[in-house]
């Protein structure tokens, strides 16, 4: 685990988009996964 004063913002604002970007992804799966039970059944 690294400080974080020794790690630049640049690295910080990185894994803070992609962090965003997984939690939006897993959203958009399990919306369509409900969307597709629901279609099928």
């Amino acid at each position: 685990m690294k400080d974080f004063s020794m790690v630049p913002a640049e690295e910080i604002l990185f894994s803070m988009i992609w962090l965003i970007e997984v939690i939006v992804m897993i959203e958009l799966v399990r919306r369509s996964i409900r969307m597709w039970k629901v279609i099928l059944n």
